[in-house]
């Protein structure tokens, strides 16, 4: 837990020091743009599921939007390019909340190296450029990070609205079975994940195992 305060304490003074004007505001757009994208998905792929398979959701209110949409088709290729629209606006943002702390943190540091005078030339070059690259690039990836767990929540909301039984059946599957496959495939009920485990003994391996036991 200390460690924990420690890393939030680092990257609020961080964050102080590279002075870059909105930054949480930009964070939390972007954000909403990948929510807004990911309903674009979501929306897309009711239209493609309703127009080729002519199967509809069991909401009300959703049905009433698809077949809104099937009856004013031209609309799709506007969802689609919004859809992009907003990959495109997001994607920008992010690009501009690491290239301002990117510059703003070089500035700072260079500012640091000619007043206090003692940094040596390797490594005021380290502070400069590769700390600053590394530091710049986080905020990128934090965001990012927001945007993908967003978007899981959003996707895994859809999926259990629209087909409860289906995803609750498929999710109680996955921990009846989770600790008996790991022992027909280690022996153990202690070790790595299921994923490391089948990732490791490959594809052949894992159904000889299965089809063995």
């Amino acid at each position: 837990m200390k460690e924990l305060r420690n890393i939030i304490r680092d990257v609020l003074y961080v964050s102080k020091i590279t002075k870059t004007k909105r930054k949480k505001i930009l964070i939390f757009f972007s954000v909403g743009l990948s929510q807004l994208s990911a309903f674009t998905d979501v929306a897309l792929i009711g239209v493609f599921s309703a127009l080729i398979t002519e199967q509809f959701t069991s909401i009300g209110i959703v049905n009433l939007f698809l077949e809104f949409l099937l009856n004013n088709k031209y609309l799709i290729i506007v969802l689609v390019f919004f859809r992009y629209l907003f990959q495109y606006l997001q994607i920008m943002i992010l690009k501009k909340i690491e290239f301002n702390v990117y510059k703003n943190l070089r500035l700072h540091l260079l500012s640091e190296i000619f007043d206090k005078r003692n940094y040596s030339s390797s490594d005021a070059y380290f502070y400069i450029t590769t700390l600053s690259m590394h530091i710049s690039y986080f905020y990128n990836s934090f965001a990012s990070f927001l945007n993908s767990l967003l978007q899981i929540v959003a996707y895994g909301a859809y999926l259990f609205i629209s087909d409860s039984r289906t995803v609750l059946t498929f999710g109680l599957g996955l921990i009846i079975l989770y600790k008996p496959l790991r022992i027909l495939l280690t022996g153990s009920k202690f070790g790595p994940g299921i994923y490391d485990i089948i990732s490791s003994l490959g594809k052949n391996e894992v159904l000889k195992r299965l089809s063995f036991n």
